[in-house]
């Protein structure tokens, strides 16, 4: 999530002149894959620990709870919403130079 952060912000900045829309798009949308980057950190760790202290306590089924699907369902959300919003962008821009 971090890589696909940085990417979008880079990506736009590697043209050879993005858009007033891309610039504009490309630090908010950065900075919220960034933001979900470190929610999934915490999750992973937070599931790891739980996992080991559940097995610590001989509890055979160790499973996720309602935060972990929670976090995941933003990110699913997140990621399709950010092609659908670069695919707008895309025929935006295709839009401008026809």
């Amino acid at each position: 999530m971090a890589i696909v952060s940085n990417a979008i912000v880079l990506s736009f900045h590697l043209k050879s002149q993005p858009s007033e829309l891309e610039m504009r798009m490309s630090k908010p949308l950065g900075i919220v894959f960034w933001a979900l980057s470190l929610c999934c950190l915490g999750l992973g760790a937070g599931n790891y620990i739980t996992t080991v202290n559940k097995y610590g306590g001989k509890v055979a089924i160790v499973q996720s709870g309602w935060k972990t699907q929670v976090v995941l369902g933003a990110i699913s959300v997140s990621i399709v919403g950010t092609c659908v919003v670069l695919l707008i962008i895309a025929k935006i821009s295709g839009g401008n130079h026809s």
